[in-house]
């Protein structure tokens, strides 16, 4: 979104931000699909589990995209969280490559060319929509990690 706002004053070529931001997405998220698809799978059949995902997490997620399908990868693509985590969870989980990368091309060009767009459409008003949507994206991360706490917790007590 910065290259996009960059671009509409005049300091960038919006082509070349909007490419940038294609090639990113597409790059990163490749990779991470490829870890979890090759070095993670590894480690997670080794193991038993991946950092915090178990056996039941993996099958709750292949339920997941099983019921969903299509849209969930897409939409994964502009959740923070999922945006990060999802290629990686979607190759541990054994996603084939076939169904996985057609996918993230459409979301790759959709959040590529989207947010640069609605960045450039932004312009000036950035500062005070990046105020706004900072504090909207602390609160909802810190709700969710009390979300988290709570549920944890109330796990290890239901267990005793």
């Amino acid at each position: 979104m910065i290259g996009g706002v960059l671009a509409s004053q005049g300091d960038l070529s919006f082509g070349r931000v909007a490419v940038a931001a294609l090639a990113g997405a597409l790059l990163g998220d490749t990779t991470g699909f490829l870890l979890g698809r090759g070095p993670g799978r590894r480690r997670y059949e080794r193991r038993g589990r991946f950092l915090l995902l178990r056996p039941p997490h993996v099958v709750r997620i292949q339920a997941l995209l099983d019921r969903f399908g299509a849209p969930a990868f897409l939409l994964a693509r502009f959740f923070p969280v999922a945006r990060v985590a999802g290629p990686f969870v979607f190759g541990l989980s054994g996603v084939r490559p076939s169904r996985y990368l057609p996918l993230l091309a459409v979301a790759a060009v959709a959040w590529g060319i989207g947010f640069s767009s609605l960045g450039y459409l932004l312009g000036d008003a950035w500062v005070e929509v990046h105020h706004w949507v900072g504090r909207a994206a602390f609160a909802l991360v810190a709700l969710s990690l009390a979300a988290g706490i709570v549920a944890w917790v109330g796990r290890k007590k239901w267990r005793r």
